[in-house]
């Protein structure tokens, strides 16, 4: 699927609805790997996020760490956008 957020004209793939899904989907359809993938990449963003907005909680030397984990997240999550798109 090269649309981002959806995959082709759904949100979710059309391989979730196949009468013999099964667990060996996850590892084995091209489809099912990438929705699970994406899945995982906002996820992550959004607990670094959740991170971020909690780092005056932490001492002051954390406090650079987050923001640049939080930085090479949202780099990380461009490229991966970009990466479908192209």
């Amino acid at each position: 699927y090269n649309t981002f957020p959806m995959m082709g004209q759904t949100w979710i793939p059309l391989e979730f609805f196949n009468p013999s899904f099964s667990p060996s989907y996850f590892l084995n359809d091209p489809g099912v790997v990438q929705f699970t993938h994406r899945c995982l990449a906002i996820l992550t963003a959004i607990a670094i996020v959740i991170l971020l907005g909690q780092a005056n909680q932490f001492s002051p030397i954390m406090r650079p760490l987050i923001g640049g984990l939080f930085i090479t997240v949202l780099f990380q999550v461009g490229l991966g956008i970009m990466t479908v798109l192209t």
